[in-house]
């Protein structure tokens, strides 16, 4: 049997390590198999140093220490209000979406917006719900960038193009497919 993505939070070391102990000794009666190679620990901390007494073990394994950690899909970094690895791969995931849509030039404006609002866009902004009060302004006009990037492939515009000529001749050419 196998499990995956199991998080244990504490707000003491001591809990953590009784938790960890806790779940050893089910995991052991249930006959799951805890990788400890694979087991991570973070500490989440406004900043400094841990100490020699902040380390856990798991069946008298230190567990390895990371800075972040994905869980369900959302980065989470250890200060707890950091996003900015979290929006980076949402920015990363949502160009490998754009790059599915081949010959963008051939779609119809109006068609390339439906297809960025349901195939770009749900990529772009999954766990934003639960961190947006955390985001930076940078970090906002960032995935905001993201739109008229897209824009620059549908009109067959220079990715150096301004962002604000970009939406003004999307504009413009939204209108005039209408009349």
């Amino acid at each position: 049997m196998y499990a995956d993505d199991m998080a244990l939070v504490s707000e003491t070391i001591p809990d953590l390590q009784n938790a960890i102990d806790l779940l050893s000794i089910w995991a052991q009666t249930s006959e799951i198999k805890i990788n400890e190679e694979k087991t991570e620990l973070v500490i989440f901390r406004k900043g400094g140093k841990i100490a020699e007494s902040e380390k856990i073990k798991c069946k008298g394994k230190h567990l390895q220490r990371a800075n972040h950690f994905k869980y369900l899909g959302l980065t989470i970094q250890r200060t707890g209000k950091s996003f900015r690895i979290h929006i980076r791969s949402r920015m990363v995931a949502a160009v490998r979406a754009m790059n599915d849509f081949k010959d963008m030039k051939l779609i119809a404006l109006g068609t390339a917006t439906q297809l960025f609002r349901l195939m770009v866009v749900p990529t772009l902004t999954y766990g934003m719900e639960l961190i947006w009060k955390h985001l930076t302004r940078k970090q906002l006009l960032e995935l905001e960038k993201m739109k008229a990037r897209y824009l620059k492939r549908v009109l067959g515009l220079s990715q150096k193009t301004r962002s604000r000529l970009v939406y003004e001749l999307a504009k413009k050419k939204r209108s005039s497919s209408r009349t």
